[in-house]
């Protein structure tokens, strides 16, 4: 009786795919991007899960050659000029795009075809080397009702490439047999944030560190969306392990900049409390998930989603990294 008792446990377990595929495989993982936000975000989870040794597993890949130290452990980072296309692997995972701010830099001719030859090359290998999984990262900017109602001219360009590289990346694991997950970022946090003051949460945190204070400039009844990015990671990367594929939004809670304004003075100890600016609020600037199977997703796998509170001190941590 004893032995059935704990059969049924183990059977009611839920099991982390990512894990499982990390410690009962020598499957090999190539991450284009691998020394941006989400890049760093992802070696993180990785070492969390596997302990053995990392170089051996996976292949870096960056704009230029690089060197990435984690937790003691040196690993190499291939220029993608340098990067073989023999490369044998089982999961392709692609955080690499030239984000929209570099835009005005670069000017819209100049950025277009940047990302799409960056792009082709990646699409180009991932035919030749027919991975089993590809884990894609899309963005919010890329969501066709967002798209027919933004006027911000750098996230409609932004968005339109991405929603191109969507259906060539369908076209493409159709026809090498692989399990496609396209995630559409809306807004993350994360420890390994980069440039935190680009983002709104990020730039409240900083404004309490030097003010003791929070401005907000825009209407405060914008709303966002926002989830840890490693609990993002994990919950894809299971999902696709699981032998699933499809479109997932990036999930996580929704708040208002006031209210997310307020969490961060309670969270960072500020005996203050933000009241309404009743600035007019543009129908394009609302940047949130349209929907929250991601949450329901992560229960499945045992994965606890930060809370916006845990994700303000996340940030706090990169800020102070």
């Amino acid at each position: 009786m004893e032995n059935v008792r704990q059969r049924s446990t183990l059977n009611l377990a839920k099991i982390n795919k990512f894990e499982e595929f990390l410690t009962q495989s020598d499957s090999q993982i190539v991450i284009f991007g691998a020394t941006g936000w989400l890049g760093r975000e992802c070696l993180s989870l990785i070492k969390k899960y596997l302990k053995t040794d990392m170089n051996s597993r996976l292949t870096l890949v960056a704009s230029r050659t690089n060197e990435i130290v984690l937790g003691g452990t040196k690993m190499h980072v291939t220029a993608l000029d340098d990067f073989s296309t023999k490369t044998k692997c089982d999961l392709v995972i692609d955080f690499s795009f030239i984000t929209q701010e570099k835009m005005k830099q670069m000017g819209e001719k100049e950025f277009v075809l940047q990302n799409s030859k960056l792009t082709e090359r990646i699409e180009n290998y991932i035919s030749e080397a027919g991975p089993a999984f590809i884990y894609y990262t899309s963005s919010g900017a890329a969501d066709p009702i967002f798209l027919s109602n933004t006027k911000n001219s750098s996230k409609k360009v932004y968005g339109e490439l991405k929603a191109q590289a969507e259906v060539k990346l369908e076209q493409i694991s159709t026809e090498v047999g692989s399990k496609l997950l396209v995630n559409r970022i809306w807004s993350i946090t994360g420890s390994q944030m980069l440039e935190p003051n680009k983002y709104a949460i990020g730039d409240f945190v900083a404004q309490v560190l030097r003010n003791k204070q929070i401005a907000i400039n825009s209407s405060d009844q914008i709303l966002r969306s926002y989830i840890d990015s490693a609990d993002l990671l994990d919950t894809c990367f299971n999902y696709l392990l699981d032998g699933n594929s499809g479109l997932l939004n990036s999930g996580g809670y929704r708040v208002s900049l006031l209210d997310l304004a307020n969490s961060v003075y309670r969270v960072l100890g500020i005996n203050e409390k933000l009241n309404p600016n009743y600035l007019p609020k543009v129908s394009d600037e609302d940047y949130y998930s349209p929907d929250y199977e991601l949450n329901k997703l992560a229960i499945n796998y045992d994965i606890s989603l930060q809370d916006i509170d845990s994700q303000i001190k996340n940030t706090l941590l990169a800020i102070n990294s």
